[in-house]
């Protein structure tokens, strides 16, 4: 189930990327964010909870929490028109962890 929302991170990168081309409405895009942020969000809880005390598997799923906090900053920030300068911070923080999930 946690791959399947690879997919939508994927879908949710292209749309922003177009949002940033001026391709796509940012109502439509702070939607979409939302809803894929949500949903990333509520996935890695589900995981966690079913594990039976696998602590591999919510090492694993705690990983999924960066990709639906991140969606949930841009499209809140996006709604609330915030200055988005703590995204790149945020962004950051996230790579590092990355890094720390890949080895």
């Amino acid at each position: 189930m946690d791959k399947v929302g690879l997919l939508f991170v994927g879908a949710a990168l292209f749309i922003n990327g177009l949002m940033l081309l001026g391709k796509v409405d940012q109502k439509s895009v702070i939607v979409f964010n939302l809803f894929i942020g949500s949903i990333k969000v509520m996935t890695p809880f589900d995981l966690i909870f079913t594990s039976t005390g696998d602590s591999w598997m919510i090492f694993n799923a705690s990983g999924i929490f960066l990709f639906g906090l991140t969606y949930l900053y841009v499209g809140i920030s996006n709604l609330k028109n915030f200055n988005s300068s703590g995204l790149g911070w945020y962004s950051l923080s996230v790579a590092i962890l990355a890094l720390g999930y890949s080895i």
